[in-house]
């Protein structure tokens, strides 16, 4: 199901200078996806840190960083979802967005149950994704 904005289109404003806010952490273990991912962030001018692991990411990651966190549902080891306890557990405050299988609605729900900020179901579309994490950069970090 496909949803339309309805109103005026807004004509788009040149971007400020980024920020430390506007940083993506990307956890994604196939590179065939990070790799989609990655280059619609970059074509975005999204700050991106790429992670093969949430352990890698937990390792790197402290409560003074900002931005936000885009993880996929499904890794080896510590799932995206048990990422988020664990961000929440070490007083880190990133909105997270997890990345579901199509048709994973459990997954999905128990993410939106721990807390994170949005699910985007698999395969993803890049230009959604982009303005998801527009979202979430401005509800957070303005």
């Amino acid at each position: 199901m496909q949803i339309k904005a309805i109103g005026k289109r807004r004509e788009s404003a040149p971007r400020p200078a980024q920020t430390a806010a506007e940083q993506v952490y990307l956890i994604a273990e196939q590179p065939e996806r990070s790799g989609l991912v990655e280059s619609a962030l970059r074509r975005a001018s999204l700050k991106l840190r790429s992670y093969s692991s949430a352990e890698q990411f937990l390792y790197d990651v402290s409560s003074d960083n900002r931005g936000v966190v885009v993880t996929e549902a499904n890794l080896p080891g510590i799932s995206g979802v048990e990422l988020h306890h664990r961000l929440i557990e070490r007083g880190i405050d990133l909105p997270v967005i997890v990345l579901t299988d199509e048709g994973d609605i459990p997954t999905a729900v128990r993410a939106l149950e721990a807390g994170a900020l949005d699910c985007v179901e698999e395969p993803v579309h890049a230009r959604a994704l982009v303005h998801r994490i527009r979202d979430a950069l401005s509800r957070y970090h303005s």
